[in-house]
């Protein structure tokens, strides 16, 4: 299982066509349960992360604080984010507290799991780029209901976050809808940002089991960052 990178925000009318899929969703709200109907099969489609990943090999750091307080870092990241630099490892790592980690088989692909005090994790990968260059490859924040980095506690009952809110926080801060994607279980919707310095392509992606109501809570699962020049004047 691999991560692909997203493609390269696409602008004017071809932005409502756009069906990329680093799967997400996330939100203001606090914890909350989502109902896992028994039987249910397991997601198909890409898998959000690679279950042995390099960063859990290297273990998780506890980082200190709660879920709520990452969905405060996380959102405070997506409504500050202005140029290129602001997604530099460098710039993620004070973002969350943690220490990334160069990865041996890609030198310029750094990453991290972190702890949460209620024993879930977080990994983040992030990539290195020149200076006022914006990073071939996406930033990306997957989200585990469990201790450790494994895509199977996604088909059990516990949720991360509730995404709803925090769709509704980014449009509220100036970025557009220009997507969605759905593959029951899992589901992506994109949004835009553009600044004087860069466009921020942001995909939010979450996971809605097979047979919940509509009204059901979607949990968050992962988050990815794609950044570009600023379109032309």
């Amino acid at each position: 299982m691999t991560r692909n990178a997203t493609a390269k925000p696409l602008r004017g009318p071809a932005r409502l066509r756009m069906t990329q899929w680093p799967l997400l969703t996330l939100a203001l709200g606090a914890l909350t349960a989502c109902a896992q109907p028994p039987g249910e099969p397991a997601p198909t489609g890409p898998a959000p992360a690679i279950a042995a990943v390099d960063a859990a090999a290297k273990g998780q750091q506890p980082v200190g604080y709660d879920v709520q307080e990452l969905q405060r870092r996380l959102v405070r990241l997506l409504v500050e984010l202005d140029n290129f630099d602001d997604v530099q490892p460098r710039s993620v790592a004070k973002a969350f507290d943690l220490k990334l980690q160069p990865r041996s088989a890609q030198p310029r692909s750094l990453e991290a799991v972190g702890r949460l005090s209620n024993g879930w994790v977080f990994n983040v990968w992030a990539w290195q780029s020149e200076p006022n260059e914006a990073p071939w490859a996406p930033l990306q924040f997957y989200f585990y209901p469990g201790g450790d980095v494994d895509v199977s506690l996604w088909r059990r009952s516990l949720c991360f976050l509730d995404a709803a809110a925090l769709l509704a926080e980014l449009q509220a801060t100036g970025y557009t809808v220009i997507g969605e994607r759905s593959n029951v279980p899992l589901h992506s919707i994109q949004l835009v940002k553009t600044t004087s310095k860069a466009e921020f392509t942001v995909s939010v992606g979450d996971y809605r089991p097979q047979h919940a109501p509509a009204e059901a809570t979607r949990c968050l699962r992962n988050v990815t960052i794609t950044t570009g020049p600023a379109p032309s004047p």
